[in-house]
C-alpha cells in the first residue's frame, strides 16, 4: 500500500514539474527591465510599463509585449552585454495595415533602434508610404530627427489617442 502511494506521489510530482513554464529568467528580466527605464527615458525609447510581459529571456536578450493577447501589441527587444549592461534595444510600432509586395504580405512597421554604447538611434521602416520612407531616410542617425519621425508616424497611425504602442516622450 505504501509503495502505491509513493509511486502515485512520484508520478504526480513529475507531472506537476513538467507543466512548469520553460522560460528562464523571466522574473529577473522583468525587474531588470523596469530598473532600466531611466536609461530608456534618457534616450527617448519607449518605457517598459509594469503591465508588460517579458515572454522570452535567453542569453541576455529579453523580448517584451505590452499585451500578449493583442495581435498588434507594442513590442520591444532588449539585448544586454555579458556583464548585464544594456547593449541595444528595438521598439517596434505596427500601423495595423498589411502590405503586399512581390507575393508577400507583411505588417507595416517602423522600428526605432538604440545602440547604448554609442548613444546612437536608428530607424527602419517596412512599408509603402513614400512620405514615411523619405522621413526615415532623411533622419539618418540624428537622434532628435529619429525621435521626431517616430512621433510624426505615431500621430499619423494612432492619432492623438494615448495607446500602449506610443512611447513616452523623451
Amino acid at each position: 500500500m505504501n509503495l502505491i502511494i509513493l509511486v502515485g506521489l512520484c508520478v504526480g510530482l513529475v507531472g506537476v514539474s513538467s507543466c512548469k513554464p520553460k522560460v528562464p529568467n523571466i522574473t529577473s528580466a522583468y525587474r531588470r527591465g523596469l530598473a532600466e527605464n531611466p536609461m530608456r527615458e534618457k534616450m527617448g525609447m519607449r518605457l517598459i510599463e509594469p503591465s508588460w510581459v517579458c515572454f522570452r529571456s535567453d542569453n541576455g536578450k529579453d523580448e517584451w509585449l505590452s499585451d500578449p493577447n493583442r495581435e498588434n501589441s507594442a513590442a520591444k527587444v532588449v539585448v544586454h552585454e555579458p556583464n548585464g549592461s544594456l547593449r541595444s534595444e528595438t521598439d517596434s510600432y505596427l500601423s495595423g495595415r498589411t502590405i503586399e509586395r512581390d507575393d508577400n504580405k507583411f505588417s507595416e512597421e517602423i522600428k526605432l533602434q538604440c545602440d547604448y554604447a554609442s548613444g546612437q538611434l536608428r530607424l527602419t521602416y517596412l512599408g509603402d508610404d513614400k512620405d514615411i520612407r523619405s522621413s526615415v531616410d532623411a533622419a539618418r542617425t540624428n537622434n532628435n530627427n529619429c525621435l521626431d519621425v517616430v512621433a510624426r508616424v505615431k500621430a499619423k497611425w494612432f492619432g492623438n489617442k494615448r495607446t500602449l504602442d506610443a512611447p513616452h516622450p523623451p
